[in-house]
């Protein structure tokens, strides 16, 4: 009896490690870890994802009001900066954004945040160049339209001519042949 057992305890042991061994090598996936999303680098783009501009631009007013330290100041200037310079933010004034990015490279050239400022300061003279540009060619484009319907006008008008002149001979050559009938 205790063969039986010995051996049926055997072929259990047996059993458990070629299953075992079966599922190590085809059940069981690699374990995935989870990654932590980061903070964003970016300070306004908290902001900028969930449209919370107000609270945002609140919140970096009051801290500029309460900043003592060199560079503590340095940031809150920049995100109402950036609140301004967005585009799609309500609060987009490309004034106050340049007036937030002048002062603080100003007061903190040697923040990283000057650097992103500068950036900032260069696209918005970009753009503003873009936008003049763009009302050049805007104005140069109706100037051209105008000038075309005067072009067509004219030509209008030459071609009324002509046609008064070929009238015109027309009815010279009329004229002659009959003073050539009547002399002849």
């Amino acid at each position: 009896m205790r063969n039986i057992i010995l051996g049926w305890i055997r072929s259990l042991l047996a059993t458990v490690f070629l299953l075992s061994g079966i599922l190590g090598m085809v059940g069981c996936a690699p374990k995935v870890q989870q990654v932590a999303v980061p903070e964003p680098l970016f300070g306004p783009q908290s902001a900028i994802q969930s449209g919370e501009y107000r609270t945002f631009l609140e919140e970096n007013q009051k801290l500029l009001l309460q900043c003592s330290s060199s560079n503590s100041c340095a940031a809150p200037l920049f995100n109402i900066g950036v609140a301004h310079a967005y585009s799609k933010s309500p609060f987009h004034d490309r004034a106050k954004a340049l007036h937030h990015f002048h002062q603080l490279v100003e007061q903190y050239p040697d923040s990283p945040l000057a650097y992103e400022a500068m950036v900032w300061i260069d696209l918005s003279a970009s753009e503003k160049k873009r936008l003049r540009l763009q009302g050049q060619i805007k104005s140069k484009k109706a100037a051209i339209k105008s000038r075309e319907q005067d072009l067509r006008a004219k030509d209008a008008a030459i071609e009324e001519l002509r046609e008064q002149i070929k009238r015109s001979r027309d009815i010279d050559l009329e004229i002659g042949e009959k003073e050539r009938e009547i002399l002849y």
